[in-house]
C-alpha cells in the first residue's frame, strides 16, 4: 500500500506528482553530492582568491602543493589521507549508480588511454604557453607553482596520488556524475556542459581568474568527451597526465628552466 500519499489523487494527477518528487529527489542528491567534494573546494578556492586578491601582488606565484624539505612521516601522512579523502563522494556515486555504473562512462578501451594522455600533454604544453605569453604581456597573470622544487624527492609518490585522485573524483563527479544527473532532469547538452565548466572552474579560482577561466576552457573540452563517447577514461588519463607531467616537469626542470620559474 502506498504511503507517499498518491493514493489520495486523481489517476491523472499521481504521474506528474511522481516527476516532481523524482525531480527534487535527484536535485537534492546533486547538491549533496558537490557538497561533499567540489563546492567544499569552491568555498576554500574563494577565501584563497580573496586574499590573493587583495593581499598578494598581481603576478605573484600561486602554489597548487607545497611539501616539506625533507621527509616527515607525518606530514606525508596528512597529505596522503588528503588525497585519499575526496574518493568517498566517489565511492557513493558508484553506490548509488551501483546498477548503471556503464551511464558513468566506466567503459575500458585501449586506446581512450593514448588519446588522453595526448590530450593531458596538449593541455599542458598550452598552459605554460598561455601563461609566458601573460606574462610577456604584462598582463596580471599568476605564475602557478605546481609543486615546490626544493621539495624532498621523496614526496615524489605524492604527484601520483594527487594527480591520481584528482583525475579520478573530478572527471568521475564534475564530469559523468554531473552530465549524467543533469540530462535526468531534462536539461540540453550544451546547457548541462556549461554548468560542469563553471563548477569545475569555481574551485581552480585560488589560482587566479584567468587560470580559471582557462580550467573551465578544459572542463568543456573533457565533458565534450565524455557527451560524445560516453566514456570517462579519456578524460580521466588527460586529467592524470596534465597533473602528473605538470608535478614532475615543474619538479625537476624549474630550477634549470627560467621560463617556469615565477
Amino acid at each position: 500500500m502506498s504511503t507517499d500519499g498518491t493514493e489520495k489523487l486523481p489517476d491523472s494527477e499521481r504521474p506528474a506528482v511522481a516527476e516532481r518528487r523524482r525531480r527534487r529527489t535527484i536535485r537534492n542528491e546533486v547538491l549533496i553530492v558537490l557538497g561533499l567534494s567540489a563546492l567544499t573546494y569552491t568555498a576554500y578556492a574563494l577565501v584563497s582568491l580573496a586574499y590573493i586578491s587583495l593581499r598578494t601582488p598581481a603576478r605573484s606565484a600561486v602554489a597548487v602543493t607545497s611539501f616539506p624539505h625533507h621527509f616527515d612521516p607525518y606530514a606525508f601522512a596528512n597529505d596522503l589521507i588528503g588525497d585519499l579523502t575526496p574518493l568517498l563522494p566517489v565511492a557513493l556515486v558508484l553506490h548509488l549508480f551501483r546498477d548503471a555504473t556503464r551511464r558513468l562512462g566506466l567503459v575500458f578501451k585501449r586506446r581512450d588511454v593514448a588519446i588522453g594522455f595526448a590530450a593531458g600533454l596538449l593541455g599542458l604544453v598550452a598552459a605554460v604557453a598561455l601563461t609566458n605569453a601573460g606574462r610577456s604581456l604584462g598582463l596580471p597573470v599568476h605564475q602557478i607553482v605546481p609543486v615546490n622544487p626544493d621539495a624532498s624527492a621523496s614526496y615524489i609518490v605524492l604527484f601520483f596520488t594527487t594527480s591520481v585522485s584528482a583525475a579520478i573524483w573530478e572527471e568521475l563527479i564534475v564530469n559523468a556524475y554531473v552530465l549524467v544527473r543533469l540530462d535526468d532532469l531534462g536539461w540540453s547538452a550544451n546547457r548541462a556542459l556549461l554548468l560542469s565548466a563553471l563548477v569545475r572552474a569555481s574551485y581552480h579560482v585560488y589560482q587566479g581568474v584567468p587560470s580559471a577561466i582557462a580550467i573551465g576552457v578544459g572542463g568543456l573540452i573533457l565533458g565534450r568527451i565524455f557527451q560524445r563517447t560516453g566514456r570517462i577514461v579519456t578524460p580521466m588519463v588527460a586529467h592524470f597526465a596534465f597533473d602528473a607531467v605538470g608535478f614532475l616537469g615543474y619538479f625537476f626542470l624549474a630550477p634549470h628552466v627560467s621560463w617556469l620559474r615565477a
